[in-house]
């Protein structure tokens, strides 16, 4: 079996935020509304936890304490000093942000920067009101870090403030191109890559779907070859899968024309569709019969749609320009 090595180009550390937030907030809610309504939660499980706070800064943040001795204020001391200690190797780490208080967010972004003399990545969510992005924008931040899609938000709501925020940060007097770098989290979405100008993106999907035996094709064009300019057919390869039984949902229930696409990739990227013995063990390394080539060629894909997109930065796509401007039109006089 060949040993891939794929090397990445640049580090984005997680400051641990998600985690605190379900910790330190979602738990406390679980909690509160178990007590007034025990009889309910039992019925729900031990497990169930409540969606994320629809409206800005709900929730008891009372744990996101500063203060000298704190839980919270010892856990920022010790990432700042994680920061300082790695901070001139070029790597990028993200604030230790309040999801949906973008108020605290600020003040922790601030004590970062006061107190220990750093300056993390500020990160602001889906929802956040441009007032706040105006004032990352005023302190001329290199990148800002962009999230959402993990909190409980539909992708509608999603495409709505995002189409606001890029046009925000891509005004036309800068000829609508992006006034800051911007990462996005959790996104593996074609549509929403390649919608915005984004400076970077990240994602752990695409392994997530390769242990399930899914893989993302470009679909194929006779006059224009691979095209990264289209949503990519999804289909699942494992000879394990369920999804054997399921017309055009997995390979050996595709149509020929599908089928001929993948073969054709696969062959593109030099990998092979694989084999496994009687009893399940893999015989042939391949896409069939081992993640690590579905792995592989998941992340061969999103590299060749990365090197599709125009080089940063370019400009918002003009289609969203033109939707916000018909969505306002047909709002006057309402």
């Amino acid at each position: 079996m060949e040993d891939k090595k794929i090397y990445s180009k640049s580090i984005f550390v997680d400051s641990g935020a998600h985690t605190l937030y379900n910790e330190l907030v979602l738990k406390h809610r679980h909690e509160d509304r178990k007590s007034k309504n025990p009889d309910m939660m039992k019925r729900l499980g031990k497990e169930h936890l409540d969606k994320p706070p629809v409206r800005w800064s709900q929730g008891d943040f009372s744990e996101f304490d500063l203060r000298r001795g704190t839980p919270f204020r010892k856990y920022c001391d010790r990432y700042a000093s994680f920061m300082k200690r790695f901070g001139d190797r070029g790597i990028i780490f993200a604030n230790v942000d309040a999801i949906s208080n973008p108020d605290l967010t600020w003040e922790i972004q601030k004590f970062f920067e006061e107190e220990h003399g750093i300056r993390p990545t500020p990160i602001i969510h889906c929802g956040t009101p441009m007032g706040y992005v105006e004032r990352y924008l005023a302190k001329k931040y290199k990148l800002l870090g962009v999230g959402g899609l993990g909190q409980g938000i539909t992708r509608h709501e999603y495409f709505s403030w995002a189409d606001e925020f890029f046009m925000f940060i891509c005004p036309e007097s800068n000829k609508r191109m992006p006034l800051i770098r911007t990462h996005g989290f959790a996104m593996t979405s074609w549509e929403l890559i390649c919608r915005y100008p984004w400076w970077s993106v990240d994602s752990a999907t695409w392994v997530k779907l390769s242990a399930y035996g899914w893989l993302y094709v470009p679909r194929w064009s006779d006059e224009k070859g691979w095209r990264f300019d289209r949503p990519p057919l999804m289909l699942n390869f494992s000879f394990r899968s369920p999804r054997k039984k399921e017309k055009e949902r997995h390979y050996d229930n595709a149509t020929q024309n599908v089928r001929l696409t993948c073969d054709r990739w696969l062959k593109h990227i030099g990998l092979e569709m694989g084999s496994v013995d009687e009893e399940g063990e893999t015989k042939v390394f391949g896409v069939t019969s081992h993640h690590r080539a579905r792995s592989t060629a998941n992340l061969r894909y999103l590299i060749d749609l990365q090197d599709s997109r125009p080089k940063w930065p370019h400009p918002l796509n003009e289609q969203i320009i033109e939707e916000r401007a018909v969505s306002y039109k047909r709002g006057f006089g309402l």
